[in-house]
């Protein structure tokens, strides 16, 4: 638990910053003050309900933000090299490929991408 609190288990609780001594590393006991590692979110928990309510919404929210980055990049991301770029070329026939400039769609049509490529298909 030590290692996990930096070595310092004196820690504010990240719902109210109450001071607290951190005694154990997870909530499955219902034992307190602890230790909470969520997704990208890691705190110190007093115990009280609103408290652990607070870092519950706050993983939620970091959460849903993962899930609007990756969406984005995910319609920006080149199909052939697989950067993120500013802006897609799609093939012009089924426009279910996305690809970071010419250079990389006409490699892929070259390679793979003629092979595959059927008018109105959906990515």
């Amino acid at each position: 638990v030590k290692i996990l609190c930096g070595g310092d288990l004196t820690q504010k609780c990240f719902g109210c910053s109450q001071d607290i001594i951190v005694l154990y590393a997870s909530y499955n006991d219902c034992k307190v003050p602890f230790f909470y590692q969520g997704f990208n979110t890691k705190a110190y928990l007093c115990g009280d309900e609103d408290c652990f309510t607070k870092v519950i919404i706050r993983n939620a929210h970091v959460l849903g933000a993962c899930g609007k980055i990756v969406a984005a990049a995910d319609e920006n991301t080149c199909d052939y090299c697989f950067l993120v770029c500013v802006k897609v070329h799609r093939c012009t026939k089924c426009l279910s490929k996305y690809y970071c400039g010419v250079k990389c769609r006409d490699d892929d049509w070259l390679e793979v991408h003629k092979l595959l490529c059927k008018e109105g298909q959906e990515r």
